[in-house]
């Protein structure tokens, strides 16, 4: 049987500079209108105004358990070297673009991997 993965999101609220994550009610209420616009076929306040990032979880956490969510910045340890850089989704599934290069490691391909930030919080790690 296959594992399912827990469906989480988090959102960086640009105008403001903050992070909210799942729990937050802030997010919850912000979840829930998207999906009733959506669910109209007119633009989620997202898209709309541009004041908001999604970011979906991997279903991964890192070696010390903290979850990996898209836009994190991850350090890793593949081929005899350490290597860093975002985490994104194309087409169906996450990957890792290191070096301004898409670079599609699968997540049991390296070991050691570690979030060291996110693109929002911490763009001097970029």
């Amino acid at each position: 049987m296959k594992e399912k993965r827990e469906i989480k999101f988090r959102a960086w609220i640009k105008k403001d500079g903050q992070m909210f994550n799942q729990g937050d009610q802030y997010l919850q209420s912000f979840l829930k209108r998207c999906v009733r616009l959506s669910s109209v076929d007119v633009p989620s306040e997202h898209e709309k105004y541009g004041d908001y990032e999604l970011m979906q979880f991997t279903g991964l956490t890192d070696k010390n358990g903290v979850e990996i969510y898209e836009d994190d910045l991850i350090k890793f340890f593949y081929d005899g070297q350490h290597w860093s850089g975002v985490v994104s989704f194309k087409e169906g599934s996450f990957y890792i673009n290191v070096d301004e290069i898409i670079s599609m490691f699968r997540w049991y391909d390296y070991s050691e991997r570690e979030v060291i930030g996110n693109i929002h919080q911490n763009p001097e790690l970029l």
